[in-house]
């Protein structure tokens, strides 16, 4: 059965290249022997219909030959794979937390430890603590005058549980917002 195949390719394969030549040849002679200027609709349409049939060969040829090239390249790879994955992974290496002090100065070093203290940190960072008045006007400076009372109300209120969940579901699941939102 496999030979039958094979045979079949090469009788395909090589009537297509007869079938090209002989189309090259038509287009070559029709270019020659006529005015480009003044073709007829018959001529025009018989040209027309050679380059389609010339294109879907080529294009077919060379599907094949990307097709053939494919289990090769996935198994040998090539010097731009490689070069990327070695860039990928020095950059991996290098944007790793290894260790890291906690606020005693103590060396984490276990990666459960580092995510304990990360989570220890931020919590601390965005606890609520008593707002300094002058601090609380210097806020209110920044926000936009166009902004009515209750617009500016509806601005500084916390966020809710409700509103962040709507959010964070609007989102793509496999995408993450750019710095535009």
């Amino acid at each position: 059965m496999r030979s039958v195949s094979k045979e079949w390719k090469r009788n395909k394969r090589r009537k297509d290249k007869e079938e090209l030549n002989e189309i090259r040849r038509e287009l070559a002679s029709l270019y020659e022997s006529t005015d480009h200027n003044s073709l007829s609709l018959d001529l025009k349409n018989m040209i027309r219909k050679l380059e389609k049939r010339k294109n879907l060969i080529l294009s077919k040829e060379e599907a094949t030959w990307r097709l053939k090239s494919r289990p090769i390249w996935l198994k040998e790879g090539d010097r731009n794979t490689r070069f990327f994955h070695k860039f990928a992974s020095a950059r991996r290496e290098k944007n790793s937390i290894w260790s890291i002090k906690d606020e005693k100065g103590n060396v984490l070093l276990s990666q459960h430890e580092i995510a304990r203290e990360a989570v220890r940190y931020f919590q601390n960072q965005y606890r609520r603590r008593e707002v300094i008045f002058q601090d609380a006007l210097w806020g209110i400076e920044l926000v936009p005058k166009m902004f009515n009372d209750v617009a500016n109300e509806d601005f500084i209120k916390p966020v809710s549980e409700e509103e962040l969940l709507k959010a964070i579901k609007s989102f793509k699941k496999d995408k993450s917002p750019g710095p535009d939102g």
